[in-house]
């Protein structure tokens, strides 16, 4: 399947456009859209926890999607929803052990901490050695990163250099379809990182999480339909990692990420979100509306979970009033009721 958003994509001629406009357009989807959903369950009993491997202690609303617009999507997780394939849910916080909210970065405003330039200055120097490994002599300028543009200004020169006439890395966004190379990487990752048992990992099993979605596609002014893609990255034509992401009104929506375990020196899971932030950031040329980076789920219970609030500024939606609360704010609400942590609200 053909690319839909090469750089040159990001060169077209389109006016930019208002964000009265915009939403004209997606009144206009709307209407025209089907949202057919299946409410199956609020887990009364509760199920085994990921986090904290509790049994019978996480509590979700859950339903099932079968087509919906992107707009309605994007109205779902501004109520705390989230998907895995077609099967949409909301945690149930108050009830939940490790209670979930939902993050999001102010991407036009990010602020490119110390650990996430070390992990650009990581990749420039994989990719400006020799192919016997040495360093190179005549070493390129990669643009200095100390904002949202200047992080776009570094993708595009990290995709354009080519020493040795070889372009080194490559990244393309495609809609999210099943590819043998998507499914091996997957199998891969699924061993290595989560210790699954590879009789167990199946093509369908894939298909079902990764690559089907209820989102209908839906065109815009400037050309970029919103959706659900996977976007792909090489290294000197390999396939080492892939992010799945939803391309909605608001926000480019983070879903799930994976790569080759032979390049974790790499922190690609670190390198995939800021590419993911420099895509909003792009797309909020012709798309002004489209603010946002949405990171999933932020659990302060959880240590692993921390580090999404080491990009800033972010927000935490509250789960009563579905406003959003800087989470500098959150955090220190967090911290004044550790003692019971496993019920930690933001009000």
């Amino acid at each position: 399947m053909s690319d839909i958003m090469s750089d040159d994509s990001y060169k077209s001629e389109d006016s930019e456009i208002s964000e009265d406009e915009e939403n004209e357009d997606l009144k206009e989807n709307k209407s025209y859209s089907y949202n057919i959903m299946y409410y199956t369950s609020n887990n009364n009993k509760g199920s085994s926890c990921g986090y904290c491997k509790g049994s019978g202690c996480s509590f979700k609303y859950g339903s099932y999607a079968i087509n919906i617009s992107c707009q309605v999507y994007q109205d779902m997780i501004d109520m705390g929803w989230r998907r895995s394939g077609k099967y949409c849910y909301k945690p149930i916080l108050d009830k939940s052990c490790c209670p979930q909210n939902t993050i999001r970065l102010r991407s036009l405003e990010y602020k490119v901490s110390k650990s996430h330039k070390k992990v650009l200055k990581r990749m420039e120097k994989y990719m400006t050695k020799s192919p016997d490994g040495s360093e190179l002599v005549n070493k390129p300028e990669f643009p200095t990163v100390n904002s949202p543009e200047t992080l776009v200004e570094w993708f595009k020169y990290a995709e354009h250099y080519k020493p040795f006439g070889k372009q080194r890395l490559r990244i393309t966004i495609c809609k999210s379809h099943v590819e043998k190379p998507t499914f091996n990487l997957y199998k891969k990752y699924q061993i290595n990182i989560h210790n699954d048992d590879p009789e167990r990992i199946k093509e369908e099993g894939f298909k079902r999480f990764l690559v089907d979605t209820p989102l209908i596609y839906e065109k815009n002014r400037s050309h970029y339909s919103y959706g659900s893609y996977h976007q792909k990255y090489y290294l000197d034509d390999k396939l080492i990692a892939v992010g799945v992401i939803d391309i909605l009104p608001k926000c480019v929506s983070s879903v799930y990420f994976m790569y080759d375990t032979d390049y974790s020196s790499l922190s690609l899971g670190v390198f995939s979100a800021l590419q993911e932030i420099s895509l909003s950031v792009r797309l909020n040329k012709y798309l002004k509306s489209l603010k946002y980076y949405y990171l999933g789920f932020y659990i302060h219970s959880c240590s692993k979970m921390r580090y999404k609030a080491q990009y800033s500024p972010s927000d935490l939606l509250d789960p009563e009033y579905y406003c959003w609360i800087p989470i500098e704010h959150c955090i220190k609400l967090f911290e004044e009721k550790k003692l019971n942590d496993a019920k930690i609200q933001i009000h």
